[in-house]
């Protein structure tokens, strides 16, 4: 009878071991992973993200630049607007060449940088034509600037669209860390108390 109850109570001591030892080995495995996945997002999604901003920022330092070319008839500021738009190609060219960018996002940047790269072409050769004195071409340039003007909301919308892609994959997967630690964590309680 004795020994019939403390081979049961070095039973429950040996399970309950077993259980503390799973346990942290699947704590600290899942733990690592979470690090990983954390440490992907630090390096890659979060640099993203604020790229995507800062070459929106940049984008619209570039209209400002020409409104004020425009306004003061300070023709140097396109050297400066063309400087901008050599910031977000930069910018852009980064995020792409990122290998943990999702595929659907690279597209949206691959097009959007194409667009904004043929518009920063036509708005350089139509403010530069606003400089000169001649006629035609200032006539030519005020036919051309409505275009010009339609393509610049369109560029705003896409480079909004691309910002908040950017932000909402980055918030994606931070809370799937989230509910997975949290799941994780339920599941341990249930196994130990189990």
């Amino acid at each position: 009878m004795k020994k019939d109850i403390k081979w049961k109570i070095w039973l429950v001591v040996g399970i309950l071991l077993i259980s503390i030892v799973v346990n942290g080995m699947v704590g600290y495995m899942l733990d690592k992973r979470n690090i990983s996945r954390l440490d992907d997002i630090s390096d890659s999604e979060f640099p993203a993200a604020q790229n995507s901003s800062l070459a929106f920022e940049c984008f619209k330092s570039q209209l400002r630049l020409y409104e004020d070319a425009v306004m003061t008839g300070e023709w140097n500021l396109l050297d400066k607007a063309w400087n901008e738009q050599e910031k977000i190609e930069k910018i852009f060219k980064a995020i792409l060449s990122d290998q943990k960018i999702i595929p659907e996002i690279k597209d949206n940047i691959s097009s959007l940088l194409n667009d904004f790269l043929e518009f920063s072409i036509a708005a350089d050769y139509v403010y530069k034509m606003m400089d000169e004195t001649s006629p035609e071409k200032l006539a030519k340039a005020e036919k051309m600037t409505p275009e010009l003007s339609k393509r610049t909301n369109i560029l705003l919308e896409r480079f909004t669209a691309i910002s908040e892609q950017m932000a909402e994959n980055l918030h994606e997967k931070i809370d799937r860390i989230n509910a997975d630690t949290r799941n994780l964590n339920f599941i341990l309680m249930i196994f130990s108390c189990g």
